[in-house]
Protein backbone atom coordinates (compact mmCIF):
# COMPACT_ATOMS: atom_id res chain seq x y z
CA UNK A 1 0.00 0.00 0.00
CA UNK A 2 2.98 1.96 0.44
CA UNK A 3 2.26 3.63 4.11
CA UNK A 4 4.69 4.85 6.21
CA UNK A 5 4.16 3.06 9.12
CA UNK A 6 7.26 3.75 11.05
CA UNK A 7 8.07 8.10 11.49
CA UNK A 8 10.76 8.95 10.57
CA UNK A 9 12.77 10.78 13.23
CA UNK A 10 13.75 14.80 12.56
CA UNK A 11 17.87 14.06 14.28
CA UNK A 12 18.22 17.90 13.65
CA UNK A 13 16.42 18.97 16.40
CA UNK A 14 18.34 16.43 18.48
CA UNK A 15 21.36 18.27 20.88
CA UNK A 16 24.57 17.50 19.85
CA UNK A 17 27.00 16.46 22.45
CA UNK A 18 29.49 19.69 22.29
CA UNK A 19 26.16 21.85 22.81
CA UNK A 20 24.91 19.92 25.88
CA UNK A 21 28.53 20.50 27.69
CA UNK A 22 28.30 24.45 26.42
CA UNK A 23 24.71 24.33 28.20
CA UNK A 24 26.49 22.62 31.79
CA UNK A 25 29.56 24.84 31.66
CA UNK A 26 26.83 27.75 31.35
CA UNK A 27 24.85 26.69 34.27
CA UNK A 28 28.18 26.27 36.27
CA UNK A 29 29.08 29.44 35.22
CA UNK A 30 25.49 31.13 36.71
CA UNK A 31 26.10 29.55 40.29
CA UNK A 32 29.50 30.55 40.57
CA UNK A 33 28.23 34.28 39.54
CA UNK A 34 26.15 33.77 42.24
CA UNK A 35 27.95 32.41 44.75
CA UNK A 36 30.39 34.60 44.23
CA UNK A 37 28.19 37.43 45.14
CA UNK A 38 26.55 35.85 48.27
CA UNK A 39 29.70 34.05 50.06
CA UNK A 40 29.73 37.39 52.73
CA UNK A 41 26.82 35.65 53.76
CA UNK A 42 28.87 33.23 55.19
CA UNK A 43 30.29 35.06 57.52
CA UNK A 44 33.62 35.36 55.01
CA UNK A 45 34.51 37.80 52.72
CA UNK A 46 35.77 35.65 49.93
CA UNK A 47 37.23 32.43 49.26
CA UNK A 48 40.34 33.18 49.56
CA UNK A 49 39.61 34.80 53.54
CA UNK A 50 37.71 31.37 54.32
CA UNK A 51 40.43 28.94 53.30
CA UNK A 52 42.94 31.28 55.31
CA UNK A 53 40.57 30.70 58.20
CA UNK A 54 40.27 26.80 57.45
CA UNK A 55 43.87 27.06 57.67
CA UNK A 56 44.95 28.34 60.87
CA UNK A 57 41.83 26.88 62.56
CA UNK A 58 42.96 23.59 63.95
CA UNK A 59 45.16 20.92 62.79
CA UNK A 60 42.29 18.58 61.45
CA UNK A 61 40.74 21.92 59.37
CA UNK A 62 44.18 22.71 57.84
CA UNK A 63 44.89 19.22 57.22
CA UNK A 64 41.11 18.58 55.79
CA UNK A 65 41.63 22.04 53.39
CA UNK A 66 44.59 20.03 51.81
CA UNK A 67 42.99 16.83 51.55
CA UNK A 68 39.54 18.80 49.74
CA UNK A 69 42.17 21.04 47.53
CA UNK A 70 44.37 18.13 46.40
CA UNK A 71 43.35 14.95 47.04
CA UNK A 72 39.35 14.59 46.25
CA UNK A 73 38.60 12.47 43.06
CA UNK A 74 34.79 12.37 42.32
CA UNK A 75 33.24 8.59 41.70
CA UNK A 76 30.18 7.59 39.51
CA UNK A 77 28.76 4.42 41.72
CA UNK A 78 28.11 2.11 39.16
CA UNK A 79 26.78 -1.90 39.63
CA UNK A 80 28.98 -4.26 37.93
CA UNK A 81 26.17 -5.45 35.47
CA UNK A 82 27.01 -1.77 33.81
CA UNK A 83 29.90 -2.84 32.93
CA UNK A 84 28.94 -3.94 29.31
CA UNK A 85 26.82 -0.77 28.66
CA UNK A 86 29.18 2.35 30.06
CA UNK A 87 31.86 1.81 27.07
CA UNK A 88 28.92 1.65 24.36
CA UNK A 89 26.39 4.32 25.86
CA UNK A 90 28.28 6.16 28.53
CA UNK A 91 26.70 7.32 32.12
CA UNK A 92 23.17 7.79 31.69
CA UNK A 93 20.49 9.22 34.08
CA UNK A 94 17.67 8.21 35.90
CA UNK A 95 15.72 10.42 32.75
CA UNK A 96 17.61 8.37 30.58
CA UNK A 97 17.34 4.69 31.45
CA UNK A 98 14.24 4.96 33.78
CA UNK A 99 15.62 3.35 36.97
CA UNK A 100 17.19 4.35 39.89
CA UNK A 101 19.50 2.49 43.18
CA UNK A 102 18.00 5.80 44.61
CA UNK A 103 14.49 7.65 44.42
CA UNK A 104 12.70 7.73 41.48
CA UNK A 105 9.39 9.07 41.75
CA UNK A 106 6.66 11.22 39.43
CA UNK A 107 6.72 15.26 39.81
CA UNK A 108 4.34 17.39 40.91
CA UNK A 109 4.42 19.81 37.82
CA UNK A 110 2.39 18.08 34.89
CA UNK A 111 5.44 17.14 31.84
CA UNK A 112 7.84 16.55 34.59
CA UNK A 113 10.46 13.44 34.22
CA UNK A 114 11.09 12.65 37.53
CA UNK A 115 11.09 14.63 40.99
CA UNK A 116 13.93 15.82 40.54
CA UNK A 117 12.91 17.94 38.41
CA UNK A 118 11.42 20.62 40.79
CA UNK A 119 14.46 19.97 43.07
CA UNK A 120 17.19 20.56 40.53
CA UNK A 121 15.08 23.30 38.89
CA UNK A 122 15.40 25.27 42.38
CA UNK A 123 18.81 24.33 43.36
CA UNK A 124 19.65 25.68 39.87
CA UNK A 125 18.46 28.98 40.44
CA UNK A 126 16.06 27.89 37.14
CA UNK A 127 12.70 28.43 36.72
CA UNK A 128 10.57 24.95 37.33
CA UNK A 129 8.73 25.32 33.83
CA UNK A 130 11.76 26.09 31.73
CA UNK A 131 14.01 23.78 33.71
CA UNK A 132 11.57 20.79 32.57
CA UNK A 133 11.86 21.37 29.08
CA UNK A 134 15.78 20.85 29.44
CA UNK A 135 17.09 17.75 27.48
CA UNK A 136 17.46 14.64 29.85
CA UNK A 137 21.21 14.66 28.78
CA UNK A 138 21.85 17.80 30.15
CA UNK A 139 20.33 17.25 33.80
CA UNK A 140 23.08 15.76 35.77
CA UNK A 141 24.63 12.23 36.95
CA UNK A 142 25.29 11.87 40.55
CA UNK A 143 28.47 11.01 42.38
CA UNK A 144 30.29 10.95 44.91
CA UNK A 145 33.58 13.03 46.17
CA UNK A 146 35.90 11.00 48.06
CA UNK A 147 39.54 10.94 48.94
CA UNK A 148 42.27 9.99 46.25
CA UNK A 149 44.41 6.69 46.57
CA UNK A 150 47.14 8.76 48.03
CA UNK A 151 45.26 9.28 51.24
CA UNK A 152 45.90 6.61 53.56
CA UNK A 153 45.19 7.62 57.11
CA UNK A 154 41.73 9.00 56.17
CA UNK A 155 39.06 6.34 54.43
CA UNK A 156 36.40 6.95 52.35
CA UNK A 157 32.46 6.74 53.79
CA UNK A 158 30.33 3.72 52.54
CA UNK A 159 27.25 5.59 52.95
CA UNK A 160 26.68 5.29 48.56
CA UNK A 161 27.80 1.89 48.29
CA UNK A 162 24.34 0.59 47.37
CA UNK A 163 24.52 2.86 44.30
CA UNK A 164 27.27 0.28 42.74
CA UNK A 165 31.05 -1.71 43.80
CA UNK A 166 32.09 -0.38 40.62
CA UNK A 167 33.81 3.08 40.78
CA UNK A 168 34.47 5.35 37.76
CA UNK A 169 36.92 8.35 38.48
CA UNK A 170 35.68 11.44 36.59
CA UNK A 171 38.79 13.64 34.69
CA UNK A 172 39.34 16.47 36.62
CA UNK A 173 38.95 18.49 33.57
CA UNK A 174 35.01 17.55 33.58
CA UNK A 175 34.99 18.59 37.43
CA UNK A 176 36.13 21.98 36.95
CA UNK A 177 33.74 22.87 34.06
CA UNK A 178 30.39 20.88 34.43
CA UNK A 179 30.16 20.18 38.67
CA UNK A 180 28.67 20.96 41.81
CA UNK A 181 28.44 19.27 44.71
CA UNK A 182 26.05 19.05 48.40
CA UNK A 183 27.46 18.05 51.69
CA UNK A 184 24.20 15.66 51.41
CA UNK A 185 21.90 13.98 49.43
CA UNK A 186 20.43 17.12 47.50
CA UNK A 187 16.87 15.44 47.27
CA UNK A 188 15.01 16.27 50.53
CA UNK A 189 16.80 19.71 50.86
CA UNK A 190 16.16 20.50 47.38
CA UNK A 191 13.02 20.95 48.20
CA UNK A 192 13.12 23.41 50.93
CA UNK A 193 11.99 26.55 50.22
CA UNK A 194 14.65 29.37 48.98
CA UNK A 195 15.82 32.16 51.60
CA UNK A 196 18.09 34.94 50.55
CA UNK A 197 18.94 33.58 47.20
CA UNK A 198 22.97 32.52 47.97
CA UNK A 199 25.49 29.77 48.00
CA UNK A 200 22.78 27.87 50.49
CA UNK A 201 20.25 27.97 48.15
CA UNK A 202 22.11 26.28 44.97
CA UNK A 203 24.30 23.36 44.28
CA UNK A 204 27.73 24.42 44.94
CA UNK A 205 30.00 24.90 42.41
CA UNK A 206 33.05 22.67 42.46
CA UNK A 207 35.53 25.55 42.88
CA UNK A 208 33.84 25.78 46.39
CA UNK A 209 34.50 22.75 47.53
CA UNK A 210 36.59 23.80 50.65
CA UNK A 211 33.42 24.55 52.16
CA UNK A 212 33.39 21.18 52.55
CA UNK A 213 35.31 21.05 55.80
CA UNK A 214 32.96 22.18 58.55
CA UNK A 215 30.72 18.88 57.26
CA UNK A 216 33.88 16.50 57.64
CA UNK A 217 35.15 16.85 60.99
CA UNK A 218 33.42 14.86 62.80
CA UNK A 219 35.79 11.92 62.42
CA UNK A 220 39.28 12.48 61.67
CA UNK A 221 39.80 9.28 60.19
CA UNK A 222 37.06 8.99 57.55
CA UNK A 223 35.67 11.55 54.81
CA UNK A 224 32.15 11.25 55.77
CA UNK A 225 29.54 14.33 55.16
CA UNK A 226 28.20 14.73 58.67
CA UNK A 227 26.19 17.78 60.74
CA UNK A 228 28.17 20.68 60.42
CA UNK A 229 30.49 21.49 63.24
CA UNK A 230 29.11 24.79 65.08
CA UNK A 231 32.75 25.51 66.44
CA UNK A 232 33.92 26.13 62.43
CA UNK A 233 32.81 29.65 61.50
CA UNK A 234 29.95 29.59 58.65
CA UNK A 235 26.98 31.36 59.22
CA UNK A 236 23.28 31.68 56.82
CA UNK A 237 23.32 27.77 56.15
CA UNK A 238 20.46 26.04 57.24
CA UNK A 239 19.50 24.14 53.68
CA UNK A 240 22.40 22.49 54.25
CA UNK A 241 23.35 21.49 57.71
CA UNK A 242 22.69 18.14 58.85
CA UNK A 243 24.96 15.98 56.29
CA UNK A 244 23.41 12.30 55.22
CA UNK A 245 27.11 10.62 55.53
CA UNK A 246 28.31 11.25 51.84
CA UNK A 247 29.55 14.64 49.68
CA UNK A 248 26.97 13.93 46.62
CA UNK A 249 28.47 15.64 43.44
CA UNK A 250 26.16 16.44 40.21
CA UNK A 251 27.73 16.30 36.68
CA UNK A 252 25.79 18.32 33.85
CA UNK A 253 25.92 17.09 30.50
CA UNK A 254 27.05 13.77 28.53
CA UNK A 255 29.26 11.61 30.41
CA UNK A 256 30.96 9.19 28.41
CA UNK A 257 33.92 6.71 29.33
CA UNK A 258 36.65 9.28 27.56
CA UNK A 259 35.58 11.27 30.74
CA UNK A 260 36.59 8.75 33.02
CA UNK A 261 40.84 9.48 34.55
CA UNK A 262 40.72 5.87 36.85
CA UNK A 263 38.09 2.37 36.88
CA UNK A 264 38.62 1.38 40.97
CA UNK A 265 36.93 -1.96 41.41
CA UNK A 266 35.33 -3.01 45.04
CA UNK A 267 34.27 -6.60 44.12
CA UNK A 268 35.22 -8.54 40.72
CA UNK A 269 37.82 -7.16 38.62
CA UNK A 270 36.98 -6.61 35.49
CA UNK A 271 37.55 -9.24 32.71
CA UNK A 272 40.29 -9.06 29.78
CA UNK A 273 38.40 -7.67 27.33
CA UNK A 274 36.93 -4.77 29.62
CA UNK A 275 41.00 -4.51 31.15
CA UNK A 276 42.16 -4.19 27.96
CA UNK A 277 39.92 -1.67 26.78
CA UNK A 278 40.23 0.44 29.58
CA UNK A 279 44.50 0.13 29.16
CA UNK A 280 43.74 1.04 25.47
CA UNK A 281 42.36 4.93 26.59
CA UNK A 282 44.71 4.84 29.37
CA UNK A 283 42.86 4.65 31.91
CA UNK A 284 44.19 3.39 35.22
CA UNK A 285 42.28 0.05 37.00
CA UNK A 286 42.38 -0.13 40.98
CA UNK A 287 41.38 -2.81 43.17
CA UNK A 288 39.50 -1.52 46.02
CA UNK A 289 38.87 -4.36 47.93
CA UNK A 290 41.23 -2.68 50.31
CA UNK A 291 41.92 0.50 51.31
CA UNK A 292 44.26 2.10 50.66
CA UNK A 293 43.88 0.60 46.57
CA UNK A 294 46.41 -0.60 45.08
CA UNK A 295 47.08 -0.62 41.20
CA UNK A 296 45.54 -3.56 39.25
CA UNK A 297 47.82 -4.90 36.26
CA UNK A 298 45.11 -7.72 34.92
CA UNK A 299 46.98 -10.53 37.24
CA UNK A 300 43.61 -11.65 38.99
CA UNK A 301 40.87 -11.88 35.51
CA UNK A 302 37.30 -13.00 36.81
Amino acid sequence: LQLKILPIPDLSLVKSDAVLKADAKKILKNLEKITDSTFHLSGHENLKAFEEYAANHNELTKKRLDLIQNHLVVAMHRPERARFWIPLAGFQNQRITGSSNGSLFADSKPGATSGRDEVEATLTSTDQEQYISLSGRLKPNYAEARPDSSITDVRPGDSAAHYGSDLWIIKKSVLEQRSTWTPQDSLGPGTYPKRNQSFDDIFIPWKYRSLMIPFSLSEPYSFRASGRDENFKLENLKRWSNGSRYFEVQIFGPLTIDDVQAFHFQKNPPDKELYDLLKSKNIEVWDERQWPPKPYHGEDPK
